[in-house]
């Protein structure tokens, strides 16, 4: 099953990410991740307040075209 991983700043990926061939991850990259806070000391919360739907989406339609075609056996970012 293909999945797309959603991260905010507070960890790197590789920390969290789950197995498997077709696993893609997306955040957006801020001066102040990772973090390793439980609480976001800046109000605009910028690591995920800057992260749109609209790449989540294109991300996610990416993923499933891809799966679709060939299995790609790598974990990948995707930078936004």
């Amino acid at each position: 099953t293909p999945a797309l991983v959603v991260f905010s700043g507070t960890n790197r990926p590789e920390q969290w990410l789950p197995w498997g061939e077709r696993v893609r991850f997306i955040k957006h990259a801020t001066s102040c991740s990772p973090c390793h806070r439980s609480r976001c000391p800046l109000a605009e919360h910028p690591c995920l307040a800057d992260l749109s739907p609209a790449a989540v989406f294109a991300a996610a339609r990416k993923l499933l075209r891809e799966s679709d075609s060939v299995q790609q056996p790598v974990a990948e970012e995707v930078t936004v």
